[in-house]
């Protein structure tokens, strides 16, 4: 995957998702630091506190009323 930033310049040509969900929140945040519209919720299964996820967006572009009711319940 190639991400480029605001000036077209590549930030990384190898970037790659793990199986651990915490690098990969890491990755994201680390990729958008300069992003203050980007949305990291997180959140786990309430039967299996195991399963973790993460919806990551982008402020504005949703409707979180949706998002909050047909998304995460």
């Amino acid at each position: 995957m190639t991400l480029l930033n605001s000036n077209n310049t590549n930030m990384s040509a190898n970037l790659k998702l793990s199986n651990a969900i915490n690098n990969n929140i890491t990755m994201f945040k680390q990729l958008f630091s300069k992003n203050d519209t980007v949305i990291y919720r997180e959140f786990q299964n309430q039967r299996n506190p195991n399963i973790k996820f993460c919806l990551i967006y982008t402020d504005g572009m949703i409707d979180k009323e949706v998002v909050n009711e047909h998304i995460i319940l």
